[in-house]
């Protein structure tokens, strides 16, 4: 029995504290990350929160080694009823190919909804986390967390329990709707930054498309049929059912 673990792009910089900068290389899948326990234990909210778990089965297109997997998730109401301060800690997507296990870890988020009509969503080049501000009237869905993962082994289609699992923490108990997918592409940069992701769904603001929240709008042309997409314009891959959330006191 086998099991890899490996980040997403950048992670590393959460993982070691150090000072790695925007050209972080990526690791292998195979890479013992000796560090994942304390970094955990000792990480910011640690223990502090119950995990949420939402589980999708990814379509029957393989999946060809050195191809990116681009899981991607949204909070998914209409608007929400007022300003919602929520950060995502310790995401994991997890599944399994046979006798091999996998373990790709994903940046934080923070998210801030306003009353205002700024729309900024960042990714520092020194961090370890997204951070987005936007209004909180904006409809159709807003980006929640996206993790990028190179495949270092051919991957076969029909992959079944494929789990985004997080901590999920707000400033109050007010319920959210979370949702993901994954889209597979030929190409993507090593640093989170330089994709241009979509931060709303809504058309109403920039970049003034009709692309889903999480879209890599520098990298879409890149997008093949994978995951839980099957190419074309479905930059995301096809979202799986909303999860309930009732954030935590963080």
């Amino acid at each position: 029995m086998k099991s890899l673990y490996a980040t997403g792009i950048l992670s590393l910089v959460l993982l070691f504290g150090g000072c790695a900068g925007g050209q972080t290389a990526l690791p292998s899948a195979s890479q013992t990350l000796s560090s994942l326990a304390f970094s955990r234990a000792h990480g910011p909210h640690a223990d502090a929160c119950a995990v949420i778990s939402s589980s999708l089965n990814f379509n029957g297109t393989p999946i060809s080694k050195g191809s990116w997997i681009l899981f991607s998730s949204v909070l998914s109401e209409q608007g929400t009823k007022g300003p919602l301060r929520l950060t995502v800690r310790q995401s994991l997507v997890t599944f399994s190919v046979g006798q091999t296990h996998y373990t790709i870890e994903g940046p934080n988020m923070d998210l801030a909804l306003n009353s205002g009509t700024a729309v900024r969503l960042s990714f520092p080049a020194y961090g370890d986390h997204w951070r987005m501000i936007a209004p909180y009237m904006a409809t159709g869905g807003d980006f929640l967390n996206s993790i990028a993962y190179q495949t270092t082994n051919h991957l076969p289609g029909d992959i079944t329990h494929v789990t985004w699992s997080a901590k999920f923490y707000g400033e109050d108990d007010r319920p959210i709707k979370w949702r993901w997918g994954a889209a597979v592409y030929t190409k993507l940069a090593n640093r989170y930054g330089a994709l241009k992701t979509e931060p709303l769904t809504d058309p109403h603001y920039p970049p003034y498309n009709n692309d889903r929240a999480g879209t890599p709008e520098a990298f879409k042309q890149y997008v093949i049929a994978g995951g839980t997409g099957d190419g074309g314009k479905n930059y995301t891959g096809s979202m799986g059912s909303a999860v309930t959330v009732t954030p935590c006191d963080g």
